[in-house]
């Protein structure tokens, strides 16, 4: 087996068992106090990665320029605001739909990658994306009652304001 199919397998397992421990946290922090604990152990180890890269490779740091720094600060901030809305969205959803609903970066990605970069994905991937999207949604239903016969009712409300 590679070294990068063990360190995937890790990274996937303690993502979970992170983001369930952020969900018992919100009863006694809060959403905001769980999500703060997320990012306050991630810092130190961050800084110490790095300290420890350069101390192996004896790499400097870059000159960068305002607008990275500006823009790196812009991804913490929503990194920040959607882990706590991803925190709350624990509290009203099950687990599993929360998680599922955090999943849809890869489309969001996709979107933002299109916009920005002007790179659109192949109709495979864009196949894929949609799946996925379609998954997480009907994963998202599991725990709801909505049945055909709701759907009906939605497509008549609809129809009576045209």
């Amino acid at each position: 087996m590679e070294i990068w199919v063990l360190f995937a397998v890790v990274a996937a397992a303690t993502q979970a068992l992170r983001t369930a421990v952020q969900r018992r946290m919100v009863t006694p922090l809060g959403s905001s106090g769980a999500a703060y604990i997320r990012f306050s152990y991630a810092c130190p180890i961050a800084w110490l990665c790095l300290v420890f890269y350069i101390g192996m490779t004896g790499a400097s740091l870059a000159g960068l320029p305002f607008a990275f720094w500006a823009w790196i600060n812009i991804a913490a901030l929503t990194q920040v605001i959607f882990t706590i809305l991803l925190v709350q969205l624990f509290s009203h959803r099950s687990f599993a739909a929360a998680v599922a609903f955090s999943k849809t970066e890869v489309l969001q990605t996709a979107i933002f990658e299109a916009l920005i970069l002007g790179v659109v994905v192949t109709v495979q991937t864009g196949f894929a994306i949609a799946l996925g999207v379609f998954a997480t949604m009907m994963l998202a239903l599991v725990k709801t009652n909505l049945s055909i016969d709701h759907i009906e009712i939605a497509k008549k409300g609809v129809k009576a304001f045209s």
